[in-house]
């Protein structure tokens, strides 16, 4: 039975895919009966904005990749990300909602890409999250950032960064 769901998720990805290409279809409206992937959008731009308003310090918004030759960014879309001390994560969003970034630093080229999946980038945002809980300052996780050896140099505040 669990093969089975999987061959119908694929099947609809697959759909879905075909008909965006096509541009036949507004992956917008898809919901799977409580909300729609246009609402799980919007819902994920309010919060990332309401992250990096508390943590201005720790976040970047910037135009193009790092690799912008090989890795250019989305058509219509910009960057926006936070640092964490193991590693940077970032969003893309569309090009319309800019400006409820303004409160963070515009930096050139984003930080490379490690290519953290979706889980190591929940992890991060978790490792971040327990020590926001545990009482680190803004200040603090960014001292931690900035005196890891390990990070590379694209993945630390350029602003802060000697």
């Amino acid at each position: 039975m669990k093969e089975n769901k999987h061959d119908i998720s694929s099947y609809l990805n697959e759909i879905i895919k075909s008909h965006k290409k096509g541009k036949t279809i507004n992956t917008k409206n898809i919901s799977d009966g409580h909300h729609t992937f246009g609402e799980l959008y919007n819902r994920e731009l309010v919060l990332f904005r309401l992250v990096t308003s508390a943590y201005p310090k720790l976040s970047f918004k910037s135009l193009k990749h790092y690799d912008e030759e090989n890795d250019p960014i989305f058509n219509g879309d910009f960057m926006v990300g936070i640092y964490t001390p193991k590693g940077p994560i970032t969003y893309h969003f569309k090009l319309e909602y800019l400006d409820s970034f303004k409160h963070i630093s515009y930096i050139p080229k984003g930080p490379k890409y490690d290519n953290y999946t979706e889980d190591e980038k929940n992890e991060r945002i978790n490792y971040l999250s327990d020590m926001i809980i545990s009482g680190k300052t803004e200040d603090d996780i960014l001292i931690e950032i900035l005196s890891n050896k390990e990070l590379d140099k694209s993945y630390k505040p350029i602003q802060y960064t000697k």
